[in-house]
């Protein structure tokens, strides 16, 4: 193929730049809010691939009849942007070549979506000989030829995070724009292009990650057809938008606070917690799941719809401790063009105004430190205060006494400090009600700690009531009004050593003990048998008029949907909800969610790495697209018992 720069590496792409690209036209960034050179009429692609299923080798052409034939390593059926979106994944040494059957097809225009996470991510996503996109050290590179002359606009951008990452070039009277999640990002000005007469058409030669819904033009592509094939791509399982209702829900008399068993409102009124967990800005995404789909707003009426008066949102230490706030995917914000650009921490804000605008009750959860998927023993994220890379983690065996309290005061610290910064920012917010200081505090398996709640000399890096003694007052010195909910251990399954060990707290009727409860934390599945183990595990706390009494909230439990053939939860979810129901206690569903949110590894399929955006929630409250509900027993369930029996 007549391109010249195939072995591109970083130091060619330095040199290159250094040059001014030296015989090519000079390529140009273009600046924020310039408008790109493109003809203003939109063009249907000629051909489109969309990698989902490579049986017998074959890439078939959706539209036309360009068929390819893909070698060496190359795997279909990979997890794409959406449920139901499948992709090829690359492996350095496949590739899917499209003969064109001495067919001059010279295309002006070509775009594909990308996930990669090599630090060194080069190779061609599609070449057709007279408009290709590669990768050159993690960064899109669109090219346009004609004989000897090629014209290359380079990306700003890095792509290589993980994240899907739709790119497209369109060439148009001599200037080549590339696009960038929806976005121009560059351009450069050059000659027309025009195709080698039969030379095959190339996708993912050298590229190691995955590739999907492949399309060439003969006409270029305007500015907002591509931001349109962003937005479509973004969450392919889609096809309208959410009409968000109007609020209809208001907050109740705040500050909250407890009283026996109960939460109540400032006028001594209980106030049943009655939520949803929505997750997401605790992995890598670094936001709320589903924003890809549907507006904040759109998913805070939804939770209305559904009966529930609080969300409990989890976000990771890290977030907050840096001193700037984390970069978010645009794809992860892709239903939300006014938030594309915007940091962690301030798309973590519109979505907290958006509950608040519904008239929804927030407590923050501080999930994990290191952002990823919760929760295990081997995650590196077991207690409060770690957050090691699980693949090195630190050699606490080997560590004297000195040493190891040095790495426990600094994790701590980090910890302590990233929720100054979280109330801070929230305390004038009057929705933000609670914080839940720590998610399932657990044993970790790697280092062999443990979570110690009771017993006689305990290391402070095992005492979890100590530390969330310190946590819950450093945060009340900031808030009084704050409700403060402190898990059990045991991924917060556990609560009886309460009895010999209560959290005692500087602000009196702030304290909220947590519970979680999954089918496979309980040998019995039916209600009197459960009753007893709930009872003996946290419930005994709910005893009314005793000392000991205090407000528990199950802060997590879900199941799955149980018209699903391959639900085994049935018996177990009929019997929670029967103690939920019989006991009135407050509760928050794990999820909301109806896609998944992204975590460490490359997707592969949704059986074996199910927790991505591109997979069904299977215990998620909303369906795929975000819109409607999934199950509607489950949702009716829950419905039933939302009403709180006492009045408090």
């Amino acid at each position: 193929m007549r391109r010249g720069g195939r072995g591109w590496t970083a130091h060619a792409l330095v040199a290159a730049a250094a040059l001014g690209w030296a015989a090519f036209a000079t390529p140009a960034v273009l600046e924020e809010g310039a408008a790109p050179a493109l003809a203003q009429t939109e063009s249907a692609p000629f051909a489109t691939w969309p990698l989902a299923d490579l049986t017998g080798g074959v890439a078939v052409d959706t539209v036309g009849h360009l068929d390819g034939r893909a070698a060496g390593g190359v795997v279909s059926g990979q997890v794409g942007q959406g449920p139901g979106v499948m992709s090829s994944r690359f492996y350095g040494s496949g590739m899917i070549s499209v003969p064109t059957d001495g067919l001059t097809p010279t295309a002006v225009a070509a775009g594909a979506w990308v996930e990669t996470t090599y630090a060194d991510g080069s190779g061609t996503i599609v070449d057709t000989g007279a408009i290709a996109l590669d990768l050159v050290s993690t960064h899109p590179v669109a090219t346009a030829c004609a004989a000897s002359m090629c014209t290359r606009a380079v990306s700003p951008v890095a792509v290589a995070d993980g994240a899907w990452h739709y790119v497209m070039a369109s060439a148009d009277a001599g200037v080549t724009t590339l696009f960038v999640d929806g976005v121009a990002v560059a351009q450069a000005s050059g000659t027309a292009p025009t195709a080698t007469p039969g030379a095959p058409i190339v996708i993912g030669r050298g590229l190691r990650g995955n590739i999907d819904a492949v399309s060439i033009y003969q006409s270029p592509v305007n500015a907002a057809a591509v931001d349109t094939s962003f937005r479509a791509g973004a969450c392919p399982q889609m096809t309208t938008m959410q009409a968000v209702a109007a609020a209809t829900r208001r907050l109740p008399a705040l500050p909250l606070h407890t009283r026996g068993r109960y939460v109540v409102d400032e006028h001594g009124h209980r106030v049943k917690l009655a939520g949803v967990n929505w997750y997401g800005a605790e992995e890598l995404d670094r936001v709320p799941a589903g924003l890809q789909c549907q507006t904040a707003d759109a998913i805070a009426a939804q939770i209305v719809a559904g009966g529930f008066n609080v969300v409990r949102l989890p976000w990771a230490t890290t977030t907050w401790t840096g001193p700037t706030a984390p970069a978010v995917p645009p794809i992860a914000v892709a239903a939300n063009p006014q938030l594309r650009g915007r940091g962690a921490r301030a798309v973590f804000d519109a979505v907290v105004a958006a509950l608040a605008r519904h008239g929804l009750m927030v407590v923050l959860d501080n999930h994990v430190t290191r952002a990823d998927w919760c929760c295990s023993g081997s995650d590196g994220n077991a207690l409060w205060w770690e957050g090691y890379d699980p693949t090195h983690p630190p050699a606490w065996q080997r560590m004297n006494a000195k040493t190891r309290l040095a790495y426990f005061h600094a994790g701590q610290s980090r910890w302590m400090q990233a929720w100054r910064t979280v109330v801070r920012r929230y305390r004038t917010q009057r929705a933000v009600i609670g914080v839940d200081l720590r998610n399932e505090p657990r044993p970790d398996t790697l280092l062999g700690l443990t979570d110690r709640w009771g017993g006689r000399h305990v290391p402070v890096w095992s005492d979890w009531p100590l530390a969330a003694t310190h946590a819950g007052n450093s945060v009340l010195r900031l808030d009084p009004h704050l409700l403060v909910v402190v898990e059990g251990s045991g991924y917060a399954t556990n609560l009886r050593a309460v009895a010999e060990r209560p959290v005692r707290l500087s602000v009196a009727h702030r304290l909220v003990y947590s519970a979680h409860d999954y089918s496979w934390e309980n040998s019995a599945t039916t209600a009197t048998g459960l009753r007893r183990e709930l009872n003996r595990a946290w419930g005994w706390l709910l005893v009314p008029h005793r000392a000991h009494t205090t407000p528990v909230w199950v802060g997590e439990f879900g199941t799955c949907h149980p018209e699903a053939s391959w639900c085994s939860e049935r018996a177990w979810f009929r019997a929670f909800t029967s103690y939920l129901r019989s006991s009135d206690v407050d509760w928050a569903y794990w999820s909301i969610n109806g896609t998944g949110a992204r975590g460490t590894g490359a997707p592969a399929t949704c059986s074996t790495t199910p927790r991505f955006p591109g997979c069904d929630e299977g215990y998620g409250l909303s369906d795929a697209t975000w819109s409607h509900e999934a199950s509607s027993t489950l949702s009716a369930t829950l419905r039933s018992v939302a009403t709180p029996a006492a009045r408090g």
